[in-house]
């Protein structure tokens, strides 16, 4: 089999030759900076996915900020003006050596590794109208097709970014906020998730366009021993707009692929994804959930994509350790399809790049199946 027949062969749920298998989290890259700098002194790449040689080849989003009332070509100005906006309008408390993302999200670096202070532009909104006010990113793209198609020609399967809802919604709002508004203040909520709803639609109607194989959503809903927020508030304000995202990019191509990821536990609700369309789920953090059991009740209608745990196995287990686990995630969820391995988030600056490397190494030799 070549990438892309390993890569689908799995994802349907048919035996691949080889249990395909990457570092990254999807579409984003799956070293922290720290290791980031250390895989390019140990290797002198700059590529994990060139130098590993991953079946799934990502494409990075290109949104750029956005100032409302200029006009001309966006994607080319500078973000100044829109930075400016933005601290005179919305975040006067913002330090002056903070960064602004192209939400207007303001950051201020933390005191651990590459970790940051998150600032909310919508904290102080009070009404609908400011919300729908507020400008969206600017989502340009130029290059994403001709990307797409040639990692296509190249034999790999291409994955690219959806955009999320409930995190764009509380990282504009804050979460505490966001919380509040979905019991008390409904009509603010609204506007938020409708908001985002709307751009992360904009952006994945591109993607699809463009002809991205994976298209990924990210969405954390599940902490460590429960959910972030209820099941029944999930589907009540969370689960109809991933259900309208999900049918708008399956009317252009039926034949994409989405993939879903939230950390932590999850479980009530994966009938739920199935059933809006989700087809990968990821990471299925052994820490929060049970691999093995997820796999037999919804091994059926989901693949799974993780299943290393970031907290316990790469980063304070023993290269044996890892070697087992791998070994055990590929015998009982592998096997017959159904599983993409990878570690089930960003490595953190602890983890040790023996851990790394034993990962890949195990990852091919025991991946192999005929």
């Amino acid at each position: 089999m070549n990438p892309r027949e390993r890569v689908f062969a799995a994802i349907e749920r048919k035996p691949p030759d080889c249990v395909p298998w990457t570092l990254d989290v999807g579409a984003f890259e799956g070293l922290s900076p720290t290791l980031l700098e250390i895989f390019k002194s140990k290797t002198g790449c700059e590529s994990p996915e060139e130098y590993f040689n991953y079946d799934i080849r990502k494409i990075e989003c290109e949104l750029t900020a956005n100032v409302p009332g200029a006009t001309g070509d966006l994607s080319l100005r500078s973000t100044s003006d829109f930075e400016k906006y933005i601290r005179e309008k919305y975040l006067p408390e913002l330090p002056s050596a903070a960064r602004v993302d192209e939400w207007g999200i303001g950051y201020t670096k933390a005191s651990l590794a590459h970790f940051e202070k998150m600032y909310h532009p919508l904290s102080k909104v009070k009404t609908r109208k400011e919300i729908e006010e507020y400008p969206y990113p600017c989502f340009t793209g130029r290059e994403i097709k001709k990307k797409i198609n040639k990692i296509k020609a190249q034999g790999f399967v291409s994955i690219g970014y959806g955009g999320s809802i409930f995190e764009w919604s509380w990282w504009l709002r804050s979460q505490e906020l966001l919380l509040v508004d979905m019991m008390i203040n409904k009509s603010l909520a609204e506007a938020v998730m409708d908001k985002v709803t709307d751009y992360t639609i904009q952006v994945s109607q591109k993607m699809t366009k463009w002809g991205v194989d994976i298209i990924c959503y990210y969405d954390d809903v599940g902490a460590q021993t429960g959910m972030q927020i209820s099941p029944s508030l999930w589907r009540e304000w969370l689960k109809p707009r991933w259900k309208k995202v999900f049918e708008i990019i399956r009317k252009i191509s039926p034949q994409i692929k989405i993939f879903f990821h939230s950390d932590g536990y999850i479980a009530p609700i994966i009938p739920d994804l199935i059933e809006i369309g989700v087809d990968i789920l990821n990471p299925v953090q052994p820490e929060c959930m049970n691999p093995e059991k997820i796999k037999k009740e919804y091994g059926k209608y989901i693949t799974l994509w993780g299943t290393i745990g970031c907290q316990s196995t790469m980063s304070h287990s023993d290269p044996q350790k890892i070697k087992e686990e791998i070994k055990k995630r590929i015998d009982n969820i592998g096997r017959k399809g159904g599983l993409i391995i990878s570690p089930s988030n960003v490595l953190e600056p602890e983890t040790p790049w023996e851990n790394i490397i034993t990962f890949v190494n195990s990852a091919k030799k025991y991946g192999k199946l005929f």
